[in-house]
């Protein structure tokens, strides 16, 4: 009967509203929970008030298949230009009275996949609930606002992340790119979560011209509140210490003057976004922007002048790699970005824009890839052009590439535009209210190219890419590169040509007679060939007479007033004599070169003797033939004893980027190499010593070179005249200083047993990779679980970000469980065993104790003025600098400034929390 029915149920009933309770809760709440998919094969653990999923695989680039989700999107139509910006294939926006519904239509890419023979199903989830059943191939599904579970699921509005589950053929073969959702009701009801995903959001390398992922990321990222982000600045030590030996006798160190990510790994930054401006998300920024500086700018991949540089101290602002110039007698690096930004890195690693576009300091970025008109609107333009083509509120530098220094007066600057064909001039008038002027002090108004000498205005360049103030002559030498010369300028600005006269395209004026037929007949149509350059062209002459110059791309002078000279068409370091034409080889680079293509290599000399011999030479390139190489044994260029740093070929001889044991290099033209090398004062043998010994060229916060791993495609090279030198990469985020090491360094000296593959492998480096992959390279047969990157994405590696969430530098007096825990190691790996008394915590705190590298004494640090630059319009821009002591150094730290309280914002949404645009005292 319905009484004995209802008799039988009442008691079941408080079990029964209980499940409906759990089930409720497990449904509504998004961000708190693991996907079920988590739980039933991995380990879900909680991180504060957030989950991850432990054990999950983590997707690199050895997928043999990639998942690329495209998504109806007309919020961001594609306008068919790609300077431009088209639509941003990260997004899947759901608006309601707009975008109320969305298509997801996935392509399997970069495998041999077959859906006629393959079969393999995708299951759909966004944040931690699922929107679909299992789907098979075309694996499309449309994610619909108005489905009847939808306000159930998604109970608030915000960013969430879009991901996957796979099951089938190839469900281990298969990898994809989470995407972020933003979901958006026109209605008040709805609250808008605070949550946003942390983790995963990272770009493929080349995602225009269909390139692999390059990036490691999973499809179960961290949620991190926005309201948990504090910028705080924590400046480095600026103490430095000279040294004479050569770089490869001497003591030094590595240190980290920002921030820095792994090869090709991008760096989570803070971002704003047009169609949801009060939602500020973390999404990765790649490294690795060309190859080749003639397209750095509206470029398909690249869009340097979009880039997201931000002023701020160390671990606040942020600045490219992509960056060069010369550092002052105060340690100030005057740099010249790409972006189009010309600022200063002080030795503190804060940073300052002097002019230029810059991330204005009450806003985020926006992404790289929207048009630059909406880039624009949240960046600031420091400085005011009054001449050039884009006077007023348009100016900017078109691909500055060097920078110097008036030796009468720290307050004028020199930049050439690349892309202005131009040398620029800057005015500092008063720092301390960015009054600040920028002119055009040689070449046309209008940009337009020439090889005309002249005064001022009337002179004309094509492509300048360096120059240099000399003191002793007081002359102005420029690398004019697309018209292979060596111009001069005097202070009252006449222009001259100085030597050269070739073409990009013929490394001679004049075809020696003398030239064998052989080299006739190998080099007739491959004149732009390194060394059949060489042979055609007088690259060493005696006083009297005139030497060639083919493509110049670097030009500095040393103690004695010689002009010292990079060629990418000769792939030469040379000497010049700036007034009698004597000219001779000094080292070898052999950077990149082929017709239309100028491989980048950059060089800075130590005039003063406080990074080695006075007179050194530092150089870097970027991409180029590996040293020693052959080059076919026709050519007759010298073998593998060239430009190691042993000299003489034994079994220790290697290419920087990969091993290469002895002499068999065949006769490969064409070998890959980035490299970082040293041309010792008075050469006269041609050869380099290559600063680090390394193999796997990605780069760590510290070492010595012996130890260091240098960053992929260096870029960055300038010799600091207190002792020390700057270097930095394309291939990583982050600028390193190297140094003379001191007794408070941390130093890897621990080292594995033999039985664990490798004789002498140091902790740390097991630790990093502990760290970042959840097991070390070396173990992974023994079965350790793989984390979620949502915790490495959140504390960057080395335990450092700028996303003003938990960082190794402000944590010098943490336990290790408190560091442990602050950097969210799961607690799997801790516990894993690996014999004689180490667990992985051990390893793990070796490589982040290491990275938060000394504190010292923090002294005064000279900035333009004793005064400080007024922090900015309002009071709540503030950031803080820390200023806590050292668990290494335990010396005294100065009080800082009071900074005023931040004023909240009676908005519902969190707002960024902004920071300064200007130095703030330590």
């Amino acid at each position: 009967s319905t009484f004995d029915l209802l008799f039988k149920v009442l008691p079941l009933l408080p079990i029964l509203l209980l499940l409906i309770l759990l089930l409720s809760s497990s449904v509504s709440s998004v961000l708190g929970q693991c996907v079920p998919e988590c739980l039933e094969s991995h380990t879900c653990e909680k991180f504060g008030d957030r989950h991850a999923c432990i054990g999950a695989q983590s997707i690199q680039s050895s997928r043999n298949c990639q998942i690329w989700f495209y998504a109806d999107n007309p919020l961001e139509p594609d306008d068919g230009d790609i300077t431009t910006g088209g639509p941003d294939e990260m997004w899947l926006h759901l608006h309601e009275n707009s975008v109320p519904s969305s298509t997801i239509r996935p392509e399997v890419r970069f495998c041999g996949y077959n859906p006629s023979n393959d079969v393999f199903e995708v299951r759909y989830f966004v944040g931690n609930v699922y929107i679909s059943d299992w789907i098979g191939d075309p694996f499309e599904f449309t994610f619909d606002m108005t489905r009847p579970d939808f306000d159930e699921l998604f109970p608030e509005d915000g960013i969430f992340h879009l991901g996957v589950d796979i099951r089938g053929d190839f469900a281990d073969e298969v990898g994809f790119n989470p995407i972020f959702v933003h979901i958006r009701r026109d209605s008040s009801v709805y609250s808008t979560t605070p949550y946003t995903p942390v983790g995963g959001m990272f770009e493929p390398d080349y995602p225009d011209d269909g390139g692999t992922y390059r990036s490691t990321h999973t499809p179960y990222p961290l949620y991190v509140d926005i309201n948990d982000r504090h910028h705080v600045g924590y400046p480095a030590d600026t103490a430095v210490t000279p040294w004479t030996e050569l770089p490869k006798d001497a003591d030094l160190y590595v240190e980290l003057l920002g921030p820095h990510t792994d090869l090709f790994a991008p760096l989570p930054m803070w971002w704003a976004d047009p169609f949801h401006d009060d939602l500020p998300f973390v999404r990765g920024f790649p490294p690795k922007h060309s190859e080749e500086h003639t397209n750095f700018n509206l470029g398909v991949n690249h869009r340097h002048e979009r880039f997201p540089v931000k002023d701020g101290p160390r671990g606040v602002g942020w600045m490219s790699a992509y960056v060069s110039g010369i550092v002052d007698e105060k340690g100030r690096f005057f740099f010249a970005e790409t972006s189009g930004r010309v600022g200063i890195l002080y030795p503190d690693g804060e940073i300052f824009t002097i002019a230029g576009w810059v991330t204005d300091p009450l806003k985020d970025p926006v992404w790289y890839k929207k048009p630059t008109h909406v880039v624009r609107e949240n960046q600031v333009l420091r400085g005011t052009w009054l001449e050039g083509k884009y006077p007023g509120e348009e100016g900017n530098f078109g691909t500055a590439l060097d920078v110097a220094i008036d030796p009468t007066d720290e307050n004028v600057l020199l930049v050439p535009g690349y892309d202005d064909n131009c040398i620029w001039k800057i005015t500092i008038k008063d720092i301390t209210t960015r009054d600040v002027e920028v002119t055009v002090f040689a070449g046309a108004l209008d940009h337009s190219a020439g090889k005309t000498d002249g005064t001022g205005h009337d002179a004309r360049f094509h492509g300048p890419t360096s120059l240099v103030w000399d003191p002793i002559s007081d002359d102005i030498y420029v690398a004019d590169q697309m018209n292979s010369l060596v111009r001069k300028i005097t202070r009252e600005g006449v222009v001259t040509t100085l030597y050269g006269g070739s073409s990009v395209d013929n490394p001679y004026n004049s075809l020696h007679p003398d030239t064998p037929q052989s080299v006739l007949d190998e080099c007739s149509n491959n004149w732009h060939r390194q060394p059949c350059a060489k042979t055609a062209s007088n690259v060493e002459t005696s006083a009297g007479e005139e030497p060639d110059i083919f493509v110049p791309h670097t030009i500095r002078v040393d103690s004695k007033g010689n002009i010292i000279l990079m060629e990418i068409g000769y792939g030469t370091v040379r000497e010049l004599h700036p007034s009698n034409g004597a000219s001779k080889i000094l080292g070898r680079v052999d950077m990149k070169h082929t017709v239309g293509i100028r491989g980048w290599a950059w060089m800075d000399v130590d005039r003063y003797g406080t990074a080695g011999p006075k007179d050194g030479i530092y150089w870097v390139k970027f991409v180029g033939e590996v040293f020693g190489a052959s080059h076919g044994n026709d050519r007759g260029d010298p073998g593998c004893d060239f430009m190691y740093k042993d000299i003489t070929c034994d079994d220790s001889c290697r290419h920087q980027s990969s091993p290469i044991h002895g002499c068999d290099f065949g006769t490969s033209t064409n070998m890959f190499s980035e490299s970082y090398g040293y041309i010792p004062p008075n050469n006269t043998d041609q050869k380099s010593y290559i600063l680090f010994n390394s193999d796997a060229g990605q780069m760590a916060s510290f070492g010595p070179p012996g130890q260091f791993d240098p960053a992929h495609y260096p870029w960055l090279v300038a010799v600091d005249p207190r002792g020390a030198v700057l270097f930095g990469g394309g291939g990583e985020h982050g600028i390193l200083r190297m140094r003379a090491k001191t007794d408070a360094d941390p130093y890897p000296e621990e080292v594995l047993e033999p039985d664990y593959s490798w004789d002498q492998y140091y902790g740390y480096w097991n630790g990093r990779y502990l760290f970042l992959d959840g097991a070390p390279e070396s173990f992974y047969a023994k079965g350790i679980d793989r984390p979620t990157l949502g915790g490495i994405a959140v504390s960057g590696m080395d335990g450092h970000n700028i996303l003003g969430l938990a960082d190794a530098w402000g944590l010098k007096d943490a336990t290790d469980e408190e560091l442990l825990d602050a950097m969210l190691v799961p607690q799997s790996v801790r516990d894993a065993d690996f014999g004689n008394g180490r667990d992985g915590a051990w390893f793990v705190l070796k490589y982040l104790r290491a990275g938060q590298g000394p504190r010292g004494s923090q002294g005064p640090i000279t900035k333009f003025t004793p005064n400080q630059i007024p922090a900015c319009e309002i009071n709540n821009c503030e950031y803080e600098i820390d200023t806590g002591p050292s668990t290494a150094t335990p010396t005294p730290t100065p009080t800082p400034t009071p900074t005023p309280t931040p004023t909240p914002t009676p908005t519902p949404t969190p707002t960024p929390t902004p920071t300064s645009d200007a130095p703030t005292p330590t």
